[in-house]
This record gives structure tokens, sequence and C-alpha cells, in this order.
């Protein structure tokens, strides 16, 4: 988990790396990723500030990266 700070009328791409135990990048064709922004931790997700999925995910230049654009 990571802090993040982007403020109202700004845009960001956080670009986040999947890999198993042995450090090898996760092909994430079919997968689709989550992200969510709460206030604390302890929030529920229903209650979340910013509830995004990201799907349709190329993996052809950087297996095991996405990139999220908020």
């Amino acid at each position: 988990m990571a802090d993040i700070t982007v403020y109202k009328g700004d845009s960001k791409t956080l670009t986040i790396t999947v890999k198993d135990s042995d450090g090898d990048a996760q092909n994430l064709t079919g997968y689709t990723v989550y992200l969510t922004v709460k206030k604390k931790d302890s929030d529920a997700d229903s209650t979340a500030l910013i509830n995004k999925a990201f799907t349709n995910l190329s993996q052809s230049l950087y297996p095991g990266q996405a990139q999220l654009t908020l």
C-alpha cells in the first residue's frame, strides 16, 4: 500500500507491476485491476471516495505492468 497525493483538477498515472514469489512479472491479460481510494484504510470499500476497475490491460510491451490513470 502507498500514500499517493493528487489534487483536484490534476491527473496522475500510476504504474504497478505484479510479480510472483520468484520475482517474475505476471501476465495480466484477462484480469481486472481495482483501485480503491479511502480516507482511512479501515473504511469499508462501499464508502470509498473512488472505486475504479481497469480492464483490457495490454501486456505486449510490459508484462506484469498496469497503468492506472486517475
